[in-house]
This record gives structure tokens, C-alpha cells and sequence, in this order.
């Protein structure tokens, strides 16, 4: 539920702008203006600076780091599309970026006789390379 404030955020948007107007339009009217003139700069300049916080505009990031390599490297394997992927950092971009199913986890004994009889192709990540479970 992270986008659970996105329906909330118009009406709460609204509302600062509302609230904005009514400061800027009142604000000869009101006592001390130094109050509302730094209310308004902040009502301005927080949005600002917490989107620069979020965003990183100046911070230096590594657009292909190692793993991401790594789990690209799968796809020159020709490995059935029945292959399951156990013990990854990255279950989510592994799924992502080869197709197969991945999860951080590794089965017990059980469970892997279970998925071998099914069909399934299961490996391990082993942190460099991928080990066949038969």
C-alpha cells in the first residue's frame, strides 16, 4: 500500500494552495507580516527541498552495479522457462531481468523433490554463479 496517499494528495494539495492564497491576499491585513511572509517562502521552498532530498540530483550513482550484471548474465544460460531461481539478493530484478522465478529463500529437501517431479529446473545462487539442485 505505498500509493495509498495518492487519492488523499489533491484534496491535501488543494487545501496548501487554499491556505497559500488566503496568506498571500490577507497578508497587509494580518498582524506581524514577517510571519506570514516566512510561513509563504516555506509553504514554497520545503516541496523544494524535499524533493531534491528524494531525487539526488548531484549525487554519483552507479547505473550498473555488479549484481545487475550478474542476473543479466542468466539470460545467455538457455535455461528452461521452467527454472526456478533460489537464494537470490535480488528476487524481484532477478524476475525482471531473465524471466524465471526467483526467491531469496532456499527450499528444504522436501520441496525441491516436490518442484523436481514437477518439472521444474531449480538452481542456487551461489554469489557469483548458479548451481544446479538435482
Amino acid at each position: 500500500m505505498k500509493a495509498y496517499t495518492l487519492f488523499a494528495a489533491p484534496a491535501i494539495f488543494l487545501v496548501i494552495a487554499v491556505f497559500w492564497n488566503y496568506l498571500y491576499v490577507y497578508r497587509k491585513k494580518l498582524a506581524h507580516k514577517w510571519l506570514i511572509y516566512k510561513v509563504l517562502s516555506l509553504l514554497m521552498l520545503l516541496p523544494v527541498r524535499y524533493t531534491l532530498e528524494r531525487v539526488k540530483p548531484f549525487e554519483i550513482r552507479d547505473r550498473s552495479p555488479q549484481w545487475v550484471t550478474q542476473i543479466k548474465s542468466l539470460n545467455q544460460m538457455k535455461l528452461d522457462p521452467n527454472t526456478l531461481i533460489f537464494n537470490t539478493d535480488h528476487p524481484i530484478e532477478t524476475m525482471f531481468y531473465t524471466g524465471f522465478t526467483a526467491y531469496e529463500h532456499i527450499p528444504d529437501e522436501n520441496t525441491v523433490a516436490y518442484l523436481l517431479e514437477k518439472g521444474y529446473e531449480i538452481y542456487v545462487w551461489n554469489g557469483t554463479a548458479l548451481e544446479p539442485k538435482r
